[in-house]
């Protein structure tokens, strides 16, 4: 569940995900992972997971914001999370331009014609909670909305989404070692997650952030005092490297 202080506050997600998210693996075909579930954290392997995860909190509200403590897999679960952000404000289209038809229509032509497993929500909704996001579950707006629509409302979800990603691939490197890919390409890849962020104009999602406990580990002394954000990460990393 979300924590807050008061109502009214801005609602905040802190996310933490399980040991399979950590290394990038999907439960469901690795029957000996099973049981780490649910352990300490949540398990989000696909962007349906995402979907149901934040299934009626608004992700575009200002009032929301969501931290997510991951690292190895940071930008494919970012990913997830712009996506079932993208797929809300294609869902309230949708529904406010009575559209449903053709969103089961291609579900149907989808799945059930094609002989496969419609993924749907188990389970009961808890009070309060409209199931903004399962609608388009096992499809994405694109699917369904007209290119300009879509790219319209995708612009407006990107310029709305609050929050951050840890990225956190230093710690992962040097001391907890839940690591998926090298972490010259890792570094790589946030680059790639920061230009994007910054073509696409995602201004209030940071998508890096780095823990003063982490800078007291890797950085020498004299950098300590710095509060580490994109733009720095890459020529400060090259001065440990250099140092070490």
């Amino acid at each position: 569940m979300p924590r807050y202080k008061d109502w009214g506050d801005i609602l905040k997600w802190n996310l933490q995900e399980n040991v399979p998210t950590l290394y990038g693996e999907d439960p469901d075909y690795r029957p000996d992972i099973y049981g780490k579930i649910g352990n300490s954290g949540v398990s989000i392997c696909c962007l349906d997971d995402a979907k149901i995860l934040y299934s009626g909190f608004d992700l575009c509200d200002p009032s929301t914001s969501v931290s997510m403590t991951i690292n190895g897999p940071a930008a494919t679960i970012c990913a997830f999370f712009m996506n079932a952000a993208i797929d809300q404000q294609c869902e309230k289209y949708i529904r406010q331009h009575g559209l449903e038809t053709q969103v089961e229509e291609k579900l149907l032509l989808k799945y059930e014609k094609a002989g496969k497993k419609r993924p749907l929500y188990k389970g009961t909704l808890p009070e309060g909670n409209e199931g903004l996001g399962l609608m388009l579950l096992g499809i994405t707006g694109d699917e369904v909305l007209p290119a300009e629509v879509y790219h319209t409302l995708k612009a407006k979800a990107l310029s709305s989404v609050r929050g951050t990603v840890q990225a956190d691939i230093l710690k992962e490197d040097q001391a907890q070692n839940t690591c998926i890919f090298s972490t010259e390409f890792s570094l790589r890849l946030m680059g790639d997650v920061q230009e994007y962020f910054i073509e696409n104009v995602v201004q209030i999602f940071i998508p890096c952030r780095y823990r003063d406990i982490i800078l007291q580990r890797l950085v020498p002394i004299r950098f300590r005092s710095l509060r580490l954000h994109w733009p720095m990460v890459l020529p400060l990393w090259n001065i440990i490297c250099r140092e070490a």
